[in-house]
């Protein structure tokens, strides 16, 4: 497959820029990892996402897993980027992997894990497509991982290359002890 590398002078880069910041401003911008606090707010796909992996989890004996804001933080930053530069992968526009992009969000990782998908609309399908490809299925059902993060962005009119439309991310960790 090939991507389209869109430079910062163009036009089309700046559209999808501006429509990942405009999906981007009905998140939370602060995620907190106590939900049941009053003022708490994980959005809906991250509540649902982690409510499908923990099933899946529970279903083969494996602890769930707490949503964790700053591997939210990097899951959402990923997304952002991959819908904002035409590109889906684990490496980032920057250069950048999973791990450090973790460490960065501040998350102490002693094991860590990412998990991508494009295109499927919602959390219960992306979770469905993992589970039928062994390497994204070993990184949800690690029982040493304890945390998740997850980002999605949806680009209702995605006139990239690949025209995903929907940008999922989730990273599994643990933290150093």
């Amino acid at each position: 497959m090939r991507w389209l590398r869109l430079t910062a002078s163009c036009p089309l880069r700046q559209v999808l820029a501006a429509a990942v910041a405009l999906v981007c401003l009905t998140m939370p911008l602060s995620l907190r990892a106590d939900t049941g606090a009053a003022g708490g707010a994980w959005p809906d796909f991250a509540l649902s996402m982690v409510a499908e992996v923990n099933l899946v989890r529970e279903a083969v004996g494996v602890p769930a897993l707490a949503l964790d804001d700053r591997l939210a933080q990097a899951a959402q930053a990923h997304c952002e980027d991959m819908a904002a530069n035409d590109f889906a992968g684990h490496r980032g526009s920057d250069g950048s992997f999973g791990p450090e992009r973790g460490r960065r969000a501040g998350y102490p990782i002693r094991m860590f894990g990412e998990n991508l998908q494009m295109g499927h609309t919602n959390p219960q399908d992306v979770v469905a497509a993992w589970m039928e490809s062994p390497a994204h299925r070993e990184n949800l059902l690690r029982p040493e991982v304890v945390h998740a993060g997850i980002g999605h962005v949806f680009l209702p009119t995605d006139s990239g290359r690949a025209r995903y439309g929907h940008y999922w991310a989730l990273v599994v960790a643990a933290p150093l002890p």
